[in-house]
């Protein structure tokens, strides 16, 4: 039974059936929470390795010290399956073959994903965009000191206030580009 398909850099469609899954939690129980990201990684990583035997092993950095090798294997432009997967703390950077970059949006293109999460004032305001957590923060007022603060999680933006006057609007995840944070 196929669990799961994601489509390779090389636009071939790569299968995690029961069996590999199965394969994989007997042998890391610790991935069970992992499969939409095992998925995500071999559709999406930051780095290509150079596996043994013709594999290639998608790899993405989970955190400090985290990466998560998913290896697989392309058996025509049509078919392919993952064979295993695993967190290491290193990566092996003789190995890379091909690195993704991701490009931080532009000032435009923030307000544009901004304006879809959140009513933009009319006021003048800043903006701090933080490409490591990929956290857009609207900063409403100057040397501002929020007070409280008011979470709405279904759209994940935060608002900071400074007794009942709107100072800032933190929106997580603005670009959708943090995929890979611990599903656990």
């Amino acid at each position: 039974m196929i669990l799961g398909i994601a489509h390779s850099i090389n636009a071939v469609p790569i299968r995690l059936t029961d069996e590999r899954w199965e394969h994989i939690l007997f042998r890391r129980p610790e991935m069970a929470s992992f499969i939409e990201t095992v998925l995500d990684g071999v559709e999406d990583p930051e780095y290509i390795l150079r596996g043994y035997k013709g594999t290639l092993i998608a790899v993405v950095h989970l955190g400090e010290r985290s990466y998560l090798n998913v290896v697989y294997r392309e058996l025509s432009q049509a078919d392919g399956f993952i064979i295993t997967a695993r967190i290491q703390q290193q990566l092996d950077k003789s190995k890379i073959m091909k690195q993704t970059v991701i490009q931080p949006p532009s000032s435009e293109e923030l307000l544009a994903l901004a304006a879809t999460r959140v009513e933009l004032p009319a006021t003048p305001f800043r903006l701090d965009y933080q490409d490591d957590v990929d956290t857009l923060y609207i900063s409403l007022k100057q040397n501002a000191h929020p007070t409280h603060s008011e979470a709405q999680l279904d759209d994940s933006v935060i608002f900071d206030y400074e007794n009942e006057t709107l100072v800032g609007i933190e929106i997580l995840d603005i670009s959708g580009q943090l995929k890979y944070a611990n599903p656990s």
